[in-house]
């Protein structure tokens, strides 16, 4: 309903309600394409329902708050004004639209569980108003967390939900950001071809329907693919379209993305000077919108740029305030991979135990990293778990004076479906998922545990780490795809050779660590020479017929070590010699 076309006909000058009313309509009306000043009418709305005493049109107008907040990422002040008007007891209809939009806050506050809960309150609002638009959003709200989560196959799952549902109400636009979004979780997962295919069939609706903000992103989203798959000429065509799109729209945040992702293409190309230029264009957009999270991932790019450069004080400097940038911005990725490229720069000074000292400080954060997603995924299983079996004790209750049998039988496959979920949640959080062995979580757990033992019974531990020689370097020349192809089949090898060892894992990135019960470090050692040379001498020109793959280990045993880590510390010491010593190698110690 159009308040603003019933009331500005009147020839008097508006109440303060009519202008309430005008406020809310012309920002409802610019709140896609201009949000704050969606804002601003939501801000002088409020303030004349304060001044008037016009408490029935706050509901309204505190809609309309929430949602221009939330789209410019003021979310505590969104989550604040969205709770306040669903406090007041409003319409089925705006009460739906509500919690769909507590949900989107909530999902970008972190709060997961609570934004699941007011999206299923939201669907379930939005099937029984038969809003079937409202039911699209909130369905790729919802697939939204579960992808925060790292749970991609629920995720997809939902987004799928919501593309037939888009299909079969004609909604082209809906459809198009539904495929936009699956393309993104197969992206995520390594599924690049796929991606590219949905994003292409996503790219044809936006163009179809004009809807050129979403073509900027999609074409973006391609650009990116196309740089995952080494494509580099396609990847610059389209990232050159969604930046020449994105200054033609104004839009910055698109325009900054788009220029991040060149850069990133021209490093891989080698034309350093070309990707610093852009980085630092994409940087000075990022910190006018105020986006320090991005900003960071961009000092990180920058940094790396002066490394290749061989400019090290520059690039100790940039990597120093990336480091700063994304300890405020909370950004866990470029915070960790600044003590990796830190590392490189002391090495190249000669500063081997800082570099050392940086090189621990990368893979305590990876291992942190890695356990955080676990728990993530972890409690992405349990909400769905809590909310299936919700619904089956629910339709177990309905049921049970009609047929009790069936509602026993229904008890019991809930109770198996728990027991194999269980599984597989157990199976999940101690397995890599790419190399299919244990997790580091998993392996800090188990040697902790021998290592009591050992010491109690008298019996020799030793504990080997293994690091990927030039694992970057296979990365940049033959792929991230290949990269992973190289890990897998690593640990293929490991378990192959070492078929009698129980504990091999990934300690993080391309490193892998063994544990030896009851074997001197002598013994240990030799065993690892067997499965050097063995990684040495495969054949790996299925992968690539130029690729070779070498490792280097460190063993030990450390006797007089005071607990796990401590032996665990003593091993990477022996580890970072053998890579000082030309890599390829052994060396082991007590």
């Amino acid at each position: 309903m159009n308040h603003a076309a019933t009331h500005l006909t009147s020839s008097a000058a508006p109440t303060a309600a009519e202008r309430v009313l005008t406020l809310v309509d012309l920002g409802s009306e610019v709140l896609r394409i201009n949000p704050s000043q969606a804002l601003d009418m939501a801000t002088q709305a409020a303030q004349l329902c304060q001044e008037h005493g016009l408490a029935r049109l706050r509901l309204p107008v505190l809609s309309l708050l929430g949602e221009s907040q939330y789209r410019l990422g003021q979310y505590l002040e969104a989550r604040a004004n969205l709770n306040t008007l669903l406090s007041l007891g409003p319409d089925q209809s705006l009460a739906a639209k509500s919690l769909c939009t507590l949900g989107h806050v909530q999902r970008m506050l972190g709060e997961y569980r609570s934004a699941i809960q007011h999206y299923n309150q939201a669907l379930e609002l939005a099937h029984r108003l038969q809003d079937s638009n409202l039911e699209v959003a909130t369905l790729n709200g919802l697939a939204g967390t579960y992808f925060s989560l790292f749970d991609y196959q629920g995720a997809a799952e939902l987004y799928l939900h919501s593309l037939g549902l888009a299909q079969s109400l004609g909604n082209l636009e809906a459809e198009g950001a539904a495929l936009g979004n699956l393309g993104a979780v197969y992206l995520e997962q390594g599924e690049l071809s796929r991606a590219q295919e949905l994003f292409q069939k996503g790219l044809e609706i936006c163009i179809r329907v004009g809807n050129q903000q979403r073509e900027a992103v999609v074409r973006n989203n391609l650009g990116f693919t196309y740089y995952r798959l080494d494509s580099y000429q396609s990847s610059l065509e389209y990232s050159q379209q969604a930046l020449q799109l994105a200054q033609k729209l104004r839009d910055r945040r698109i325009e900054a993305s788009a220029l991040g992702n060149l850069a990133l293409t021209y490093f891989a190309l080698g034309q350093y000077d070309t990707a610093l230029e852009l980085n630092k264009r994409a940087l000075e957009l990022e910190r006018e919108l105020h986006n320090r999270h991005t900003e960071a991932d961009l000092l990180v790019q920058i940094g790396r740029i002066w490394l290749e450069k061989r400019n090290y004080e520059m690039a100790q400097n940039t990597l120093e305030e990336a480091l700063q940038v994304a300890q405020s911005a909370g950004n866990r990725k470029a915070h960790t991979e600044v003590h990796l490229y830190l590392s490189e720069v002391w090495q190249h000074k000669g500063q081997f135990a800082l570099a050392l000292q940086q090189h621990r400080l990368y893979h305590e954060l990876t291992a942190a990293n890695l356990r955080e997603q676990l728990e993530r995924k972890t409690l992405a299983l349990l909400i769905r778990f809590q909310a299936e079996q919700a619904l089956q004790q629910a339709e177990i209750v309905r049921l049970r004076n009609v047929e009790l049998v069936a509602a026993n039988e229904a008890l019991e496959q809930a109770n198996r479906e728990k027991s194999q979920l269980l599984a597989q949640l157990e199976q999940m959080v101690r397995t890599d998922p790419l190399t299919q062995i244990y997790n580091r979580r998993y392996l800090e757990e188990q040697l902790e545990r021998l290592f009591e033992q050992s010491r109690a019974e008298q019996w020799p531990l030793s504990v080997a780490l293994i690091d990927l020689d030039h694992f970057k370097a296979i990365n940049d020349t033959y792929s991230h795809q290949a990269g992973d192809e190289v890990l897998k089949t690593t640990a293929a090898l490991f378990k192959e050779t070492l078929p009698e060892v129980e504990l091999i894992a990934r300690y993080g990135g391309e490193e892998f660590a063994i544990v030896f019960p009851q074997t001197p470090v002598a013994e240990a050692a030799a065993v690892c020479e067997r499965l050097r040379q063995r990684i040495e001498t495969h054949d790996w020109s299925f992968i690539h017929p130029d690729l070779a793959v070498t490792v280097s280990i460190g063993v030990s045993d450390a006797p007089s070590a005071p607990n796990h880590e401590k032996l665990l510390m003593v091993a990477d010491q022996y580890l970072y010699d053998a890579k000082r010593k030309r890599r390829n190698q052994v060396c082991f110690g007590s």
